[in-house]
């Protein structure tokens, strides 16, 4: 299940998802229209399906989530293509955007009632 939302993932949909990936999810999310594509095996592909969504590089960030415990995890390697964070890094500002946009895709998921499980690479 490939799934390109701009509404949240409903408790079914999360099920869903935590079945086909067995609890652990690819992310790519662009942070400035707040559209999210989620499940596939490469972050590249997901990246690339919001770049056909008419999303900007700049605007995207991928990410990995842990379905069962909340975890997030935003990897270097692949996010080095978006320009702002090759020449400035990983900005708090950058990781606060991503983490209210998982809030609120990933809201109903059991993990995200504490917000402090929230863990960047």
């Amino acid at each position: 299940m490939l799934c390109v939302k701009k509404l949240k993932f409903t408790p079914k949909e999360l099920q869903q998802l935590d079945e086909d990936f067995d609890g652990y999810l690819w992310l790519a999310i662009d942070t400035n229209r707040s559209v999210i594509s989620a499940g596939d095996e490469y972050m590249a592909d997901l990246r690339d399906i919001l770049l056909a969504h008419r999303s900007h590089t700049e605007d995207i960030v991928t990410a990995g989530l842990d379905l069962k415990t909340g975890e997030l995890y935003i990897p270097y390697g692949i996010n080095r293509l978006n320009p702002v964070i090759r020449h400035n890094g990983l900005s708090d500002q950058i990781r606060e955007n991503v983490e209210d946009k998982i809030r609120y895709f990933f809201g109903d998921m059991p993990a995200y009632k504490t917000p402090n499980k929230l863990a960047f690479n």
